[in-house]
């Protein structure tokens, strides 16, 4: 039987030029795709939507956030980088507890769905234990969010886990058996809500053992990379990117996070290897990065690096970090009062208005070839906003 789904009377910025932005529009949904969009549409049996007076836009995607320190965020505002490190990383992170990360994670999944992102990458570099690995899963898997769970390493020692004994970078890889313990128990299929990425430090932050180790790691388990790469001065003289042609572990389907010190020569093998970027425009701007700043757009589009960043088609995700998604995440988010919950709605303290997600099965979305809202495609992201 066809479930028909009617979003009536919204203004629809369907982002497409051939359709542009309709007012006073309906959306006509059935099962797995958008038949149609148009004004006083019929839909004899169709659950009925009303979106007078919000606006119908595809969902948002975020391509980066580390979601564990949703909790500790504003606790440094004006940080630089390197303070970041010292403050955040190698004081807070070790303290972690696994119902902090459960807490942490569940507060930033839910803030997402309340701003209208239907898709996140949780870079969950909180691994200390087996147990903060299962808290990171379980929260995202409550929220009831699309997401890649980018299983990540322990942050219990600034120098152990980043720089290494004599500050040449880690000698300690990601731990194999809890990656591959996580991939079995959670996400032994990959056409789940939450999916599994291997988030890892790289070249500059690991010697190069240790990062083929965790490029080979990703590689067996059948999951994409994301890897911080330039994101400062300092960066730029790394050039980690060339450091992974060198040997030879340009992955199609990495996504390379920040890139404000590419190289001219790095940006073209990012594309020619089928990566991806992801651009952290505020941290950016927070911590005020100096030296060769390279405007992301332009970089981005004139050597058409691809703005997705991660396979499954379900999970794919746009470039910048934040945006109206330019590819899948196969949602609908309208704002109303409440959200959603396996067996109906409930209010979490401190979010209001409520969220309601609609989901639409994974399967359906690779079938989308064309615009975020369009007839005969299968839906991405639409939000409704009082």
């Amino acid at each position: 039987m066809t479930e028909r789904i009617l979003i009536r009377g919204g203004i629809v910025l369907t982002q497409d030029p051939d359709l542009g932005e309709i007012p006073n529009a309906d959306v006509l949904i059935e099962d797995d795709k958008i038949v149609a969009i148009g004004k006083d549409l019929s839909a004899e049996g169709a659950r009925i939507i009303d979106a007078s007076g919000d606006i119908v836009i595809p969902g948002f995607v975020d391509t980066h956030r580390h979601t564990w320190e949703t909790c500790i965020r504003t606790c440094a505002p004006d940080f630089a980088l390197i303070t970041y490190f010292g403050s955040i990383l190698d004081k807070f992170a070790r303290h972690y507890r696994p119902e902090d990360v459960h807490s942490a994670t569940q507060w930033g999944a839910l803030e997402c769905i309340n701003a209208g992102i239907t898709t996140l990458v949780d870079w969950a570099h909180i691994m200390n234990t087996p147990e903060h690995a299962d808290a990171s899963v379980d929260a995202l898997t409550e929220s009831g969010i699309r997401s890649v769970f980018a299983y990540g390493f322990p942050n219990t020692s600034l120098v152990d886990w980043w720089f290494g004994p004599d500050y040449t970078g880690s000698v300690l890889t990601s731990v194999g058996d809890e990656a591959r313990r996580v991939r079995s128990q959670y996400f032994s299929s990959d056409d789940g809500l939450v999916t599994m990425g291997l988030a890892t430090r790289g070249p500059g932050f690991c010697k190069p053992e240790v990062v083929r180790h965790d490029w080979e790691l990703a590689k067996e388990l059948g999951v994409n990379i994301t890897v911080h790469v330039a994101m400062d001065r300092f960066g730029y003289t790394k050039n980690q990117v060339l450091a992974l042609r060198d040997m030879d572990l340009l992955y199609p389907g990495t996504t390379y996070v920040h890139a404000s010190h590419f190289t001219e020569e790095e940006w073209e093998l990012v594309r020619d290897s089928g990566g991806n970027v992801s651009l952290s425009h505020r941290s950016r701007s927070r911590w005020a990065m100096v030296g060769r700043r390279q405007p992301p757009h332009s970089n981005t589009e004139c050597r058409s690096v691809s703005p997705r960043t991660w396979p499954p088609p379900h999970q794919q995700i746009s470039s910048p970090r934040c945006m109206p998604s330019s590819d899948r995440s196969g949602d609908v988010c309208i704002r109303r009062h409440g959200r959603p919950t396996s067996t109906g709605w409930s209010r979490h303290p401190g979010f209001s208005p409520r969220v309601r997600l609609l989901r639409w099965p994974p399967s359906a979305v690779p079938k989308w070839q064309g615009s975020p809202i369009a007839p005969g495609r299968s839906p991405r992201g639409r939000r409704l906003t009082s």
